[in-house]
């Protein structure tokens, strides 16, 4: 944050998050992908998930047609490449004249991200920082599909209270209803059957429950509680929606 504000006192910095687990690329993705358009339009987002740090990995700029994103050439934005963007531009940065420090191998995310970040927020053309390329890394991201008569996804995400979100949308529960309208849905984590609710306290009781989150994913929660510990919820558990 200090490299930011030596460069641009002005700019506004907001957290996003802290509590990606530790050289967690995958995670990363997935945060950055649910929440990066909850920001105004030209918000320039820094990843600083990069367990590849000062190694031959590159740093990257990535310019869609609303956003910024700042960060390690190692599959992080990959949920961003994937959002359906009308345009993307992904640059390596290489003009080290914006460089905080040039030759730094242990902490790019001040020595470059942020500068770079810093130079772009006062208007610094994302050419000028380096040439496009077209062969970034990307990482496999889990996604749900409709098969039939379900929908068959995964937990991706659990957060500190818990709960257990997963990659099956409320487009995708719609999509699947719209084929046998009058049919009810029915939701299974690891084939245990989960009622579906509309907001957490819905319901005190403490058994499993599902919701569909701010990010319109579908989640699992106990009120007041830990889903993942009280149920031995993991990432990677199958989740189907059915219909019945």
């Amino acid at each position: 944050k200090g490299a930011i504000l030596m460069i641009n006192p002005l700019v506004n910095i907001v957290d996003l998050t802290h509590g990606i687990k530790p050289y967690n690329i995958k995670e990363a993705a997935l945060t950055i992908s649910m929440n990066f358009d909850a920001f105004p339009k030209d918000t320039i987002h820094i990843v600083v998930v990069d367990p590849g740090v000062g190694s031959a990995r590159r740093s990257i700029l990535v310019m869609t047609d609303n956003y910024y994103f700042i960060g390690p050439d190692n599959g992080v934005f990959s949920g961003v490449y994937n959002s359906g963007s009308e345009s993307l531009q992904v640059i390596n940065i290489s003009a080290e004249h914006y460089f905080l420090k040039k030759g730094s191998s242990t902490f790019q995310a001040r020595d470059i991200f942020a500068p770079v970040g810093a130079y772009l927020s006062k208007g610094v053309k994302i050419n000028n920082f380096g040439d496009p390329i077209t062969d970034y890394v990307k990482i496999p991201l889990p996604l749900s599909q409709i098969m039939g008569e379900k929908i068959q996804g995964e937990v991706i995400f659990i957060d500190r209270f818990g709960n257990a979100i997963t990659n099956i949308s409320s487009s995708g529960i719609m999509r699947l209803k719209n084929s046998n309208p009058s049919a009810e849905i029915k939701i299974l984590l690891k084939n245990r059957e989960v009622p579906l609710q509309v907001y957490y306290s819905k319901t005190n009781e403490k058994g499993l429950h599902s919701l569909m989150n701010s990010s319109d994913l579908l989640e699992f929660y106990v009120f007041e509680g830990n889903a993942s510990s009280e149920f031995g919820i993991s990432i990677g558990d199958v989740v189907e929606v059915v219909l019945k």
